[in-house]
């Protein structure tokens, strides 16, 4: 499922289809009118349901399709079998386990694996290391959450 948010009648769109190591694809639109097309799922796990609630709004409103929220790490393993999301967008801190080792049974996964990005309201520095070991995709602050910063991560660009 894709969609052109916004686009206007007088747009040329310029299509520059990038392949990603998910399904879902992303293509540029006009410069000038900064439009998007986007498909692919997500789904979001945060234990905060106000986050939630924001990052779902966010990323609908920017083309991507949220497949489901979670509000825990054993949720989120539940909902990433059943949904087969495209990227998961995880919280490292959540109640009942962190989410590197959610990344981490997500990547041991035999079948669909979604591309992980790991968030926080922590910097990179604080949790160093630990997001190379988990298997995530990459890392985006909360503070710096954006559909720029998102494809830029999934196309490999950060």
């Amino acid at each position: 499922m894709s969609g052109v948010i916004g686009a206007p009648i007088h747009c040329r769109f310029v299509d520059m289809r990038i392949s990603i190591s998910v399904p879902a694809r992303r293509t540029r639109v006009c410069p000038s009118c900064k439009t998007w097309e986007m498909a692919g799922s997500v789904l979001i796990v945060d234990d905060h349901r106000g986050f939630r609630s924001w990052a779902r709004q966010f990323l609908e409103s920017t083309g991507y399709r949220v497949s489901g929220e979670a509000g825990d790490g054993g949720e989120a393993i539940r909902a990433a079998r059943r949904e087969r999301p495209d990227v998961v967008l995880l919280d490292v801190h959540l109640p009942d386990m962190n989410g590197f080792d959610v990344a981490r049974l997500l990547a041991d996964e035999h079948g669909h694996r979604p591309r992980v990005v790991l968030i926080s309201s922590r910097s990179q520095r604080d949790l160093g290391h630990r997001i190379a070991e988990s298997g995530a995709a990459g890392f985006i602050g909360k503070e710096d959450l954006s559909a720029e910063a998102l494809s830029a991560l999934l196309d490999g660009e950060q």
